[in-house]
């Protein structure tokens, strides 16, 4: 049995039967990046921020790519797969992009966000003490209502948000053919490809946290931090709502500080990686009792 992923370009992308090369070679990086998270996904059960992935785990989970040009209708290529970790790889992948379609085919639905509006919502709930940061051991084993899927499923539907990129831009559609255990097709026209990136590039602040991290680095252009979390040992990106709040942490850092504040996890599209997900800086903690 063959496994496969298809994309099928057609109207003014592929002219001709031709397609820009620029699109192509996107596609492909972006699609060797879906596949090797969906792999990750398979074999761990999460995908985590920044993963990497071995030799090894690479040349298992290779497909073979088929050029079919000068088909009827377009553009089109292939990978394909007739080894078992194919089929989990593509069936991981139409999950994915099946959660996602239920969402594009609904009207109405809004995907519009704005972190400093939660950002101002919490920070009122906390001075009012109707909100209590929980502390880090806290969040890891409590459900959280926003978070709705595994981190490994918004990673794979990024990519995918990026390959569908040409027929979001308007220049025609895109068919995506899913062949795992079942065959699925997808087709992108402009406006279901907005909906889907919309979709992908959601953010909420999740729940405030009382954190306790080491800053490693600082980014002056960005107004961003690097941070390692002193319980998980993992590093991540803390967020600010202002330039005040960063230059505090600025002025304040030194790389054998701990800095002790109240953030938000950044859920990305309903997902969050625990240790190395994304923070939203909310205040800093200088009474240590307000630490829990």
């Amino acid at each position: 049995m063959t496994y496969s992923i298809e994309l099928h370009y057609d109207s003014n992308i592929a002219q001709d039967h031709q397609i820009k090369l620029l699109d192509i070679s996107n596609a492909l990086q972006n699609l060797q990046m879906a596949i090797t998270r969906a792999y990750l996904y398979n074999k761990y059960g999460t995908v985590w921020k920044y993963a990497r992935t071995s030799k090894v785990s690479l040349i298992e989970s290779a497909f073979l790519v088929n050029l079919d040009s000068i088909s009827e209708g377009g553009f089109r290529f292939k990978v394909n797969g007739i080894a078992e970790i194919h089929r989990t790889i593509v069936d991981v992948m139409s999950r994915s992009l099946d959660h996602a379609w239920e969402y594009i085919m609904q009207e109405g639905v809004n995907y519009s966000f704005n972190l400093s509006r939660d950002y101002e919502a919490y920070i009122m709930g906390i001075d009012t003490n109707n909100i209590i940061p929980m502390n880090y051991e806290q969040f890891l084993n409590t459900p959280v209502q926003n978070i709705e899927r595994n981190y490994g499923e918004r990673s794979v539907s990024k990519e995918f948000s990026q390959i569908i990129r040409p027929s979001r831009q308007g220049e025609g559609t895109l068919e995506l053919i899913m062949v795992g255990t079942d065959t699925k097709n997808y087709l992108f026209d402009q406006e279901k490809s907005k909906k889907f990136h919309d979709l992908v590039k959601q953010k909420k602040l999740g729940p405030p946290v009382n954190y306790q991290v080491r800053v490693t680095r600082l980014d002056l252009d960005h107004k961003t931090a690097i941070a390692a979390n002193i319980h998980s040992n993992k590093k991540c990106t803390i967020y600010f709502n202002s330039d005040a709040e960063f230059f505090q942490i600025r002025d304040a850092f030194a790389p054998d500080i701990i800095l002790h504040f109240i953030g938000c996890p950044i859920i990305e599209y309903g997902s969050y990686d625990p240790n190395r997900g994304d923070l939203y800086y909310l205040r800093q903690i200088v009474d240590e009792n307000e630490a829990g």
